[in-house]
């Protein structure tokens, strides 16, 4: 599940081991902010892009 950060071939992660982007079916996706510094911590900002189209998530609260 892109969205919670669960890692897909291809993707770029960072110095913890989370998501930093991936690209599927033509979209970008950045995972620019997490909630915390942990390893598991949950995506905070995430931004989506194909050729014009843009969508930013802020997540306020994830819930289980």
């Amino acid at each position: 599940d892109r969205a919670t950060g669960c890692r897909s071939p291809g993707a770029l992660l960072d110095a913890l081991g989370r998501l930093r982007s991936v690209v599927d079916q033509g979209w970008t996706i950045e995972y620019t902010e997490y909630a915390d510094e942990s390893s598991d911590s949950l995506p905070r900002k995430i931004d989506i892009h194909r050729g014009d189209t843009r969508l930013r998530l802020i997540v306020d609260a994830w819930n289980p």
